[in-house]
């Protein structure tokens, strides 16, 4: 490479929970207010290949998409290694097709929820390209440079359900740094979120969080995350109920 030279990648980086997310943040009042995102994923030949539900925050969207122009993707690896201007498409936005002066251009037109999203939270850096062979990229090397965003305070409401139909398992998984339960071997699957308190330990709060297997009852299992981090899991009582807490943590 020249050392004048720079990279582009053309097309899109398209991830529906991605574009989800970001489409929800936008209409937080606050940076800090809770809501949840809810993507299936089908495969192009049809069938559902996945199912994601997950409660974040604003502030912890803006981390999530900041760490993606840093690492997972190829324009982030060129930047990394080369230190050039690397331009493409930001985490999670389709590409858009159209014709210059008879030639079909991949571009990206800008007129969606992420772009919204990127433009509110990421301005002045974020500077998409204009021109009409190169249009709506964005230059990586730029947004690596962006000091990071500051770190949201751990909460036990934030997790991520993800079932993979494909390989017919479950994963639930909260804000780091606490641990991960093992995940359930069933995609046939509902979950429920309560807040509690006082359970296990006196003046502390958490969540319980129950995965219900709808094909085997006797599937179903429970965790606790306390609001210091410390996870739990849980069985059920003498009425079917789950409350017994285990007595060390996971």
């Amino acid at each position: 490479m020249a050392t004048g030279g720079r990279w582009q990648i053309w097309g899109c980086s398209a991830t529906t929970f991605f574009k989800d997310l970001m489409r929800e943040a936008l209409k937080t009042k606050t940076d800090d207010s809770l809501f949840v995102t809810v993507t299936d994923v089908n495969h192009h030949e049809g069938g559902k290949s996945q199912h994601v539900e997950a409660r974040t925050t604003r502030k912890r969207v803006r981390t999530q998409m900041d760490k993606l122009f840093h690492n997972g993707s190829y324009m982030a690896a060129v930047s990394n290694f080369l230190g050039i201007a690397v331009f493409g498409a930001p985490p999670g936005v389709g590409a858009d097709y159209s014709v210059v002066s008879g030639l079909s251009v991949m571009g990206i037109k800008g007129d969606t929820a992420p772009y919204a999203f990127f433009k509110a939270d990421f301005s002045p850096d974020f500077a998409p390209t204009i021109d009409p062979f190169n249009h709506g990229y964005i230059d990586y090397k730029v947004m690596q440079a962006r000091a990071a965003p500051p770190a949201s305070p751990f909460d036990s409401a934030v997790y991520s359900f993800q079932v993979d139909f494909d390989n017919n398992k479950t994963n639930l998984s909260f804000a780091a740094p606490a641990k991960a339960p093992p995940a359930h071997p069933s995609a046939t699957v509902k979950l429920q979120v309560t807040a509690k308190t006082n359970f296990p330990t006196a003046g502390r709060s958490g969540n319980l969080y129950v995965i219900t297997d709808t094909a085997d009852a006797a599937k179903s299992e429970a965790f606790y995350l306390q609001q210091d981090g410390t996870l739990f899991s849980v069985t059920r009582d003498g009425a079917n109920a789950f409350t017994v807490v285990a007595a060390a943590p996971l």
